[in-house]
């Protein structure tokens, strides 16, 4: 933003910590060397100002999605059974987030009906793209799903970064 007090910049670090660094660096070049006044609009959790916590917490989700996913279709039969399996794993995936990233790591520190959810969701897309998978193609299809979800999936997700700072089209496709 520039006023007639010159240049200042108003962020929101906690929907990206990185973009937030990178405009306050362009920010002080575009000021030739004098100060700019940095308002934090959407200030970043005070125990995780990087986000590292946040992104380091979703690797062991995707990493046991893809288990559950790979386990109910090798061990439970039929679909009705796998399905109930999924949702299962979902519910309790979504409370173990709670009870490790805000309540254990005092991560995240919104609603914590809506932070099991959304963790629960990713956890059931995970593990049902690798049970769909495998109970489509077989063995085959539980190693293209955890390769979806582990080499495609988690890096794409930009959940370390920001979806602008991805390769074209990659941000708008994770």
């Amino acid at each position: 933003m520039v006023g007639p007090d010159g240049v200042a910049l108003h962020t929101a670090p906690a929907a990206s910590p990185t973009v937030a660094a990178l405009l306050t660096e362009a920010a002080g070049q575009l000021a030739a060397g004098r100060p700019v006044p940095v308002t934090p609009v959407v200030p970043a959790d005070p125990d995780d100002p990087r986000g590292a916590g946040f992104a380091a917490g979703f690797l062991p989700l995707a990493l046991t999605g893809m288990l559950a996913g790979a386990l109910l279709t090798l061990l439970v039969a039929g679909r009705r059974a796998r399905l109930a399996g999924l949702i299962g794993y979902a519910v309790l995936a979504g409370a173990a987030g709670v009870a490790v990233l805000p309540g254990w790591l005092g991560l995240l520190g919104g609603d914590p009906w809506r932070e099991a959810a959304a963790i629960g969701l990713f956890s059931l897309a995970a593990a049902g793209l690798v049970a769909g998978l495998g109970a489509l193609l077989g063995r085959a299809g539980l190693g293209l799903g955890a390769l979806l979800v582990f080499l495609v999936g988690n890096p794409l997700s930009a959940v370390a970064a920001a979806p602008e700072l991805l390769p074209q089209p990659w941000g708008a496709v994770g």
